[in-house]
């Protein structure tokens, strides 16, 4: 069984955050991360949960014929 797991320097790219920015998302509860060791790891399922309501499409507004 292989999961994906992603330390915060893979992170930085990915999400686009500066290093600080993906900690305190670890801190406050907000992306669900472990520490192993020095390392704090973030399961790609988890990282996927984070992103989903950033990534769902807003409903089309009505266009208007003027």
């Amino acid at each position: 069984m292989s999961m994906t797991v992603y330390t915060i320097p893979e992170l930085i790219p990915i999400l686009r955050l500066k290093k600080r920015a993906i900690r305190k998302l670890i801190a406050e509860g907000e992306l669900p991360a472990r520490l192993i060791g020095r390392q704090w790891l973030v399961r790609e399922e988890d990282l996927k949960m984070f992103l989903d309501p950033f990534l769902e499409t807003p409903e089309p507004t009505p266009s208007r014929n003027l």
